[in-house]
């Protein structure tokens, strides 16, 4: 996870806009393959990798490492080969959700921490990029079991209805989803 977390969210925010989305699953799995829910969440198991007309990439991971279970963010500035994003990864650009936000520019983002275990370190495990225009999504550790958003630290979940981000809250944290504190 980069050290500098918050910093290079904020370094990154001002006037780019999203070109495309795209996201890496398991090794030889695809996607949607049930991992879109009526267009509001999408489960990403690896990461989730969000690519600026500046050619600037957020990389969205997950981290679990002992105890401590974090969402992770590096911003580079460089994306995979066109030959390894046909192998590996898949361009979500168009699929529901994501194609209202191509094109805007991020004005706006909150860091969710929670600290997940006794004598872990507070760390990330959602993030808010408020864009142009309005619209928010969300990137946090998480899935949806049985119809819910639940916990889980070694996967990703996109959520695009800021109402469900509100109200998605893990025990170890004094803030949603969304970025309000309590």
């Amino acid at each position: 996870m980069s050290e500098n977390f918050i910093e290079d969210l904020i370094n990154f925010v001002p006037g780019d806009s999203l070109v495309s989305a795209w996201y890496l699953p398991l090794e030889g799995e695809g996607w949607p393959c049930g991992h879109e829910h009526g267009g509001l969440f999408h489960e990403v198991d690896v990461a989730i990798c969000l690519v600026f007309s500046s050619g600037k990439t957020l990389y969205f991971t997950w981290v679990v490492d002992g105890l401590n279970e974090a969402l992770a963010l590096n911003l580079r500035d460089d994306f995979p080969s066109v030959q390894q994003r046909s192998d590996d990864y898949i361009n979500v650009t168009e699929a529901f959700g994501w194609r209202g936000f191509i094109g805007r520019s991020v004005n706006q983002s909150s860091v969710a921490r929670h600290v997940p275990n006794e004598g872990c370190s507070e760390v990330p495990w959602a993030v808010r990029l408020g864009f142009a225009g309005g619209k928010s999504v969300v990137i946090a550790l998480g899935e949806i079991v049985e119809g819910r958003i639940s916990y889980i630290p070694d996967a990703l979940l996109v959520i695009f209805d800021m109402d469900a981000a509100r109200g998605y809250r893990v025990p170890s944290s004094v803030c949603s989803a969304y970025g309000d504190a309590d």
